[in-house]
């Protein structure tokens, strides 16, 4: 997401969707990070030894007191499994740096150069 979302491009690089190889790579590395999450290929995580997700959200006997922990036992109560959170989080990472870095150039836009012609 970093990668991503600090890339800038034109007008002093090529840009992301122009560099095929730059492009392939970037998708084939987010697909690999979601399947690998999502545990959709087990041979693969078992190649890479990786540990199986839990399928719990909380620690058996956590303490309910924080509103993360209720929020956690309310989804875990509607079925999702760690590895749901864990895609979730994924996702939410990528589009909440995107936006952070679009309203702080916005913000910023005043004291940053105009972009060339």
């Amino acid at each position: 997401s970093v990668f991503l979302t600090n890339y800038k491009g034109r007008p002093f690089m090529e840009g992301i969707f122009d560099s095929k190889p730059l492009r392939n790579t970037l998708a084939a590395l987010t697909l690999g990070v979601l399947l690998v999450a999502a545990e959709a290929v087990p041979a693969l995580n078992a190649a890479l030894q990786l540990e199986p997700l839990p399928n719990t959200l909380l620690a058996p006997g956590a303490a309910q007191f924080s509103a993360l922990s209720r929020v956690l036992a309310s989804a875990e109560a509607r079925g999702a499994t760690f590895s749901h959170a864990l895609l979730a989080l994924c996702v939410f990472d990528l589009v909440a740096a995107h936006l952070w870095d679009r309203a702080v150039v916005r913000i910023l836009s005043s004291t940053l150069p105009r972009r060339l012609p």
